[in-house]
This record gives C-alpha cells, sequence and structure tokens, in this order.
C-alpha cells in the first residue's frame, strides 16, 4: 500500500516539474513590411493564391463576395435606417420601413445589391421605396425620382473611395 502511494506521488511531482511555472517568454522579432502584408491574407499561402488564381478578386474580396469597400460604404451611409437584412456573401442590404422624425406622414425603404468584387460606377443596384400616409392613414406608394436614387448612389460611391484612400494610408503607415 505504501509503494502504491510512492508511485502515486512520484507521478505528481513528474507531472508537476513537467509544468512550467509562470508565463513564459515570447521572443520578438521584427517584423517585415512583406510579413505584415502576408498576415493581412490568410488566403495566401507563401505569397500565393489557395483558393484561386484572379489576383485582383483576392485582393479586393476580403473573405466576402462583394467589394469590400463599397459594403461598408452602403452601410455607412444607410446606418440612420434600420437594417432587415445584411449578407455580405450575397451582397444584399436591406432597411426597414423608415420614418423622419420630422415627417412621420413619409416612410422610406432601401435595397442595395453590391454587385461586383471590384470597386465600380456600376457595381452597384439601389432600389428606394416611398410611401405615404392618405387621408385615412393607409400608406401608399409613391414612384422615387431617379434623381434620389443617383444621389445615393454617389454618396456610396463616394463614401467607398475614401474608405479605399484611407485603407491605403494605413498600408502605407504601417
Amino acid at each position: 500500500m505504501q509503494t502504491g502511494r510512492y508511485t502515486l506521488l512520484l507521478l505528481i511531482a513528474l507531472i508537476l516539474t513537467q509544468c512550467e511555472s509562470g508565463p513564459r517568454k515570447l521572443e520578438h522579432t521584427a517584423m517585415t513590411k512583406e510579413d505584415r502584408q502576408r498576415l493581412k491574407k490568410p488566403d495566401r499561402l507563401f505569397g500565393e493564391p489557395l483558393f484561386s488564381t484572379d489576383k485582383y478578386k483576392q485582393e479586393e474580396n476580403n473573405g466576402i463576395g462583394v467589394n469590400k469597400y463599397l459594403w461598408r460604404a452602403a452601410l455607412d451611409t444607410l446606418r440612420f435606417m434600420p437594417f432587415d437584412k445584411i449578407d455580405p456573401f450575397s451582397g444584399v442590404l436591406t432597411t426597414h420601413w423608415h420614418t423622419a422624425k420630422d415627417q412621420p406622414h413619409i416612410r422610406m425603404k432601401a435595397t442595395v445589391v453590391v454587385l461586383t468584387p471590384r470597386l465600380r460606377v456600376d457595381g452597384l443596384k439601389i432600389s428606394l421605396f416611398h410611401q405615404e400616409k392618405d387621408a385615412k392613414g393607409n400608406w401608399v406608394s409613391k414612384e422615387v425620382g431617379a434623381e434620389v436614387i443617383e444621389q445615393l448612389e454617389d454618396a456610396i460611391l463616394h463614401r467607398a473611395r475614401e474608405l479605399k484612400v484611407d485603407s491605403k494610408l494605413e498600408d502605407m503607415y504601417a
């Protein structure tokens, strides 16, 4: 019985001596700019794409099926409206009906579809829906002018360009 106890104590002591006491010291080595770029692109092995040969798509996509700048710009531009559906893989962004506090008889809803992995002017499809209350309190659909859709498209494209410039500046100073 004593030998079993000593064997158990010896086994515990061996296990404990294998454990390190205190935190391990991590060796710090300087990263080159190429190393940082490689880490930002986890879909690459030794600088080469793992899943696709389309270099432009790999750089602009960043894991989602649409252009990341257009997608982020659409989110930023429409953030004042409550979102209903947000799907970055299909590129569909839909809002709930939004009523401004100063115009409670008017409400709007938007759907933005990012069509391409590239930052292009024709990479967006925007649908706006506009309704007004009639005398009975029912919501009646009204047509949205093309100039309003163009203004929203311009705002999203302008924001996407800003985001791309900002990311280039971050890469330069990283």
